[in-house]
């Protein structure tokens, strides 16, 4: 696995770890799935 680094403003990271926090969820997991889904419709979109 690579790892990625990324710059998010402070209010939206705190969003993300209150609500992993309170949905028991792993946000470098919920990150990856988010992106993973978000690739599929992207490529989806372009005839991929």
């Amino acid at each position: 696995m690579k790892r990625l680094n990324v710059d998010l403003p402070q209010p939206l990271h705190r969003r993300l770890k209150v609500h992993c926090a309170a949905t028991d969820k792993d946000m470098s997991s919920l990150v990856r799935r988010l992106i993973s889904e978000y690739l599929r419709k992207v490529e989806a979109s372009q005839g991929h």
